[in-house]
């Protein structure tokens, strides 16, 4: 029995051996591939690198070099770069402080009810061709877009409205920021939220509410009726009506769980920073003059960032090979690897080549040539000063 039993731990370690043994043959090639594959993609993109600071290099000195250190001396004393960076590092501090002020629950729900309640009623105009079909229907449409216009009236809910109005134009001017200089987008941002500021703890919100629970009623009521018609196979709007109204509906419920207070603090929070933002910009004002940018594009920004290690291939350890073309119109960059690889190639045919018998005979006609071309382009330079 001792011995049945030693022999079966032994069985069992075996078998333990060989099963990690071939977790370890699934998973270290899997391994290696993936290093492989990541040290291509950097050699890739150190060759694309170097490749475009050799072009902006030629943009500032109508040349090319393959000294590293002068190349990176030139591009470091240029400013162009710097100043595109900051004034992307503007642009982002920018719409970062915009989208926490419009992220501000109280703000974004108040937005996003204001949006579908527009879309609601250009819904209702842009399909009125199809409910002249029906005059119930027709009617039932034009007493809505009456109850709509009422939630946007001046008279009714004043500071809803006015509250709306400048939701919407910081949602545009946002969406829309790189049409701006940055100094009049910030000018802008700061002014709205300080305005709307005054406005968010007299919202109508309670009467806002309860007319927009009769709304939801008459709206679930339209679309029910109008599915029922034939006008629901000529437009989808009962669908997009429903998708709408229960949005509305959603943020609507959220709006009475919020702390008013709270939200109108974090807001004035915002805005200060945005007044800030403002005063900031003014100080840089050669950069934010210019439009907002979001970010560089790929090339500047492999040229910007680029640095000594770009020039090493991170497969062989070995510097990258820079060619200039004879006429001087494009440089090269090529792979360390590669070169090896060729050379490799070549070494065993060129061992061969160096046997055959007519190869002393050939270089020494090849040098006799060399010898004549020299001499025709000396007379042909004397010959060229004398003329002139």
């Amino acid at each position: 029995m001792a011995t049945q039993s030693k022999g079966s731990i032994l069985y069992k370690i075996i078998i333990l051996v060989l099963i990690v043994g071939l977790i370890l043959v699934i998973l270290i090639p899997a391994k290696i591939w993936k290093q492989e594959k990541q040290e291509m993609k950097s050699a890739q993109f150190n060759m694309e690198s170097i490749y475009e600071a050799e072009k902006f290099y030629h943009r500032l000195t109508n040349t090319y070099t393959t000294d590293q250190e002068q190349l990176l001396s030139v591009i470091g004393q240029d400013s162009t770069l710097k100043q595109a960076q900051q004034l992307v590092n503007h642009t982002q501090n920018l719409k970062n402080l915009l989208d926490s002020y419009q992220n501000i629950p109280y703000l974004n729900n108040l937005l996003i009810v204001d949006q579908n309640l527009s879309t609601i009623s250009n819904d209702l105009n842009s399909n009125e061709r199809w409910f002249k079909s029906r005059e119930d229907i027709q009617s039932q449409a034009e007493k809505l877009n009456q109850e709509l216009r009422t939630l946007n009236s001046d008279l009714e809910f004043p500071n809803y409205v006015e509250t709306a109005n400048i939701l919407d134009t910081l949602y545009q001017l946002r969406r829309d920021l790189s049409d701006y200089n940055l100094q009049t987008a910030a000018s802008r941002c700061a002014d709205l939220s300080e305005r709307l500021n005054g406005l968010l703890p007299n919202v109508e919100l309670d009467n806002l509410q309860a007319k927009w629970a009769q709304l939801f009623k008459d709206l679930t009521t339209f679309r029910k009726d109008l599915d029922a018609t034939d006008i629901s196979k000529q437009t989808s709007v009962a669908a997009r009506i429903r998708e709408f109204s229960l949005t509305i509906d959603e943020n609507m419920q959220l709006l009475k769980s919020i702390n008013k207070a709270e939200n109108t603090k974090k807001a004035e929070e915002i805005s200060h920073l945005l007044s800030e933002q403002y005063n900031t910009f003014l100080q840089d004002f050669v950069i934010t003059s210019k439009r907002a940018l979001y970010k560089l594009a790929k090339e500047d920004s492999m040229v910007l960032y680029i640095s000594k290690n770009n020039f090493i291939s991170p497969v062989n350890g070995q510097p990258y090979v820079l060619g200039i073309t004879p006429d001087s119109s494009d440089i090269k960059v090529e792979s360390p690897m590669l070169l090896d690889e060729l050379l490799a190639m070549i070494e065993a045919d060129a061992g061969t080549i160096s046997t055959f018998d007519f190869i002393p005979h050939y270089m020494a006609y090849l040098d006799t040539l060399k010898s004549i071309h020299q001499k025709v382009w000396l007379l042909k330079s004397y010959y060229d000063e004398i003329l002139t």
